[in-house]
């Protein structure tokens, strides 16, 4: 049987990222969040 390769995509949003992340965990098996980081007007929340 033929191994798949792992995917590892990184996309950029400038508005509804979350929303945009969210939809491709639900249509991906087996995908997972690892992290989520938020920025602000002055860079990364903390």
């Amino acid at each position: 049987m033929t191994r798949q390769p792992k995917v590892t995509p990184f996309r950029w949003f400038d508005n509804q990222a979350e929303e945009a992340m969210n939809f491709y965990v639900s249509i991906f098996k087996n995908s997972e969040i690892l992290s989520l980081n938020r920025m602000g007007a002055d860079g990364l929340d903390s």
